[in-house]
């Protein structure tokens, strides 16, 4: 039986990476009620791979000009099923994975549902030192059947305290209300923290679980989160968005004016410090502008969790 599932596949010159992709979701792929495959004008082959793949499970594939969050929302907004899946090169959700996210979004009747990644590296090895914002905050929330549904305080804190990180993750192991995203498409001029940006704007008004189970991969390229925005440009995109919230305790306001000034200054010291005799110090600023030390450091006093 098809499950009112879109999977969008978004691709770029990546043919080698895409047969080993579609070897690990092809199992599950012919229940989906739609897919969509989105290719930003690739010339290695890999529209040609999408065709030869797909074509039997009646994929619409479509050609766009390159960019990610782009071909996301021109995915989406062609999209039919209910739910839209951002099925994304390398990040693998099995067939017993994929029906159990499915049914968490349809039963709980929630707008987007998130879920940790197992991070790992692209043979397959489980990257447990590296940890992203979803896997802080599990130990702070209350599951019941494997999710749990975010008040508004949990919200208004999680799409402020960890930019420029984001609460949803990977995409690749979230579901998302396909309406939703068609009238709150992913922002496409704030470099590549468009998820961050759009769990910013909309997290806030929408109905949002997290589950607590891991149900799908995340391929680790070895890139460091926070490295971005060296002009500041997208710095201040985000305390225009950030002051729209309503924060109504104090002790959200305390984060977004204080603690946020504080680490993106610290972050910049980072790229001034390069000599060897400095790294120590080097490695205190990197703990200090860490999400984990923030969120171990404020979360235990606030305990917002129900």
């Amino acid at each position: 039986m098809k499950v009112p599932v879109t999977v969008i596949i978004p691709t770029l010159n990546c043919r080698v990476k895409l047969k080993r992709h579609l070897d690990g979701i092809e199992d599950w792929l012919p229940l989906a009620g739609e897919v969509i495959a989105v290719d930003s004008n690739s010339s290695d082959g890999t529209k040609e791979l999408l065709e030869k793949r797909l074509n039997p499970y009646g994929a619409k594939i479509i050609s766009t000009r390159p960019g990610l969050y782009q071909a996301w929302n021109l995915a989406a907004a062609n999209a039919t099923q209910p739910y839209v899946y951002y099925s994304t090169v390398c990040d693998i959700i099995g067939k017993k994975e994929f029906l159990e996210l499915t049914s968490l979004i349809i039963n709980s009747n929630t707008d987007v549902i998130i879920s940790p990644p197992k991070i790992v590296s692209y043979d397959g090895i489980n990257m447990e030192n590296i940890k992203w914002p979803i896997h802080y905050v599990l130990k702070y929330l209350n599951f019941h059947k494997g999710i749990t549904i975010l008040d508004d305080l949990q919200k208004q804190y999680m799409v402020s305290v960890f930019f420029p990180a984001s609460i949803i993750g990977s995409s690749a192991s979230n579901l998302y209300r396909t309406e939703v995203i068609k009238e709150n498409p992913f922002p496409s001029d704030v470099g590549s923290v468009g998820d961050t940006f759009w769990a910013l704007r909309n997290i806030p008004s929408l109905k949002v679980g997290i589950a607590e189970k891991e149900y799908a991969t995340f391929c680790w390229d070895g890139v460091r989160n926070g490295e971005w925005d060296e002009s500041g440009e997208i710095t201040a995109k985000f305390r225009n968005e950030s002051i729209k919230l309503d924060h109504g305790p104090h002790t959200i306001g305390y984060i977004n004016d204080r603690i946020l000034e504080e680490c993106l200054q610290l972050r910049a010291y980072v790229r001034c410090i390069e000599r060897p005799l400095v790294l120590k110090i080097k490695d205190t600023v990197l703990t200090y502008t860490s999400v984990r030390f923030w969120f171990n450091k404020i979360v235990a006093r606030i305990k917002f969790s129900k």
